[in-house]
């Protein structure tokens, strides 16, 4: 869904706007993988970006609907915050 998608243009701000003080974008995009991995497993570019889908407003994801954990509403909040979650 498109909700989905403003999930992944989260993910990517985060990373964007952290990438100075990372070192580096991959460096930081590493950082937000051992963030959300934690929260998410190891899918958690697709997990979470239906987690903000949901958080959105939206009624159908695909990869999760299971967003109840209180370190998988902290990281939606940040990342819908433009907050590096963590």
């Amino acid at each position: 869904t498109v909700k989905h998608e403003v999930g992944h243009f989260y993910q990517g701000a985060v990373i964007a706007a952290r990438a100075d003080a990372a070192g580096g974008w991959w460096n930081a995009y590493w950082e937000l993988d051992a963030v959300l991995g934690s929260a998410f497993g190891s899918t958690w570019m697709e997990r979470s970006a239906d987690c903000v889908a949901l958080h959105l407003g939206a009624d159908w994801t695909n990869y999760t609907s299971e967003c109840s954990a209180p370190s998988q509403q902290a990281a939606v909040e940040a990342l819908v915050g433009l907050r590096f979650p963590g």
